[in-house]
């Protein structure tokens, strides 16, 4: 499972260290397979720039087959919307946005996730 949270602004310089840092967690996994749970919700507003790096990243990710699902949070519609397109490469089928954590951890888990659901909250904040 990885969880990663953002905040504030997703400029080049975030993206750039959302992308290293998701990277490095992708590889300590050692091909095993995950689930990722993105938290949007304390973004303010991101550049064209830092949402096509992150295009460009999730094309990379959308061919890795140990990508189970991935969980998007936001509470902003705009924010909501550029995630979505910032993850069109991955299959639609792989990748939801939710506004709530319930909903998010009800589609996780009938996606088949079955480690501790509580994972996910203890690793935001």
């Amino acid at each position: 499972m990885i969880v990663a949270q953002l905040f504030d602004a997703f400029n080049c310089e975030a993206a750039e260290a959302y992308v290293e840092s998701f990277d490095d967690a992708i590889f300590s996994l050692s091909g095993q397979k995950c689930f990722i749970v993105l938290d949007l919700r304390l973004v303010e507003g991101a550049t064209p720039e830092a949402w096509g790096l992150a295009e460009k990243h999730n094309k990379a990710l959308a061919l890795d087959d140990n990508l189970l699902a991935k969980a998007i949070l936001s509470n902003a519609m705009l924010v909501r919307h550029m995630g979505e397109v910032a993850n069109k490469s991955i299959s639609s089928n792989k990748v939801s946005s939710f506004r709530q954590m319930s909903e998010a951890k009800a589609w996780l888990i009938e996606k088949g996730l079955n480690t501790s659901i509580n994972y996910i909250e203890e690793n935001l904040n």
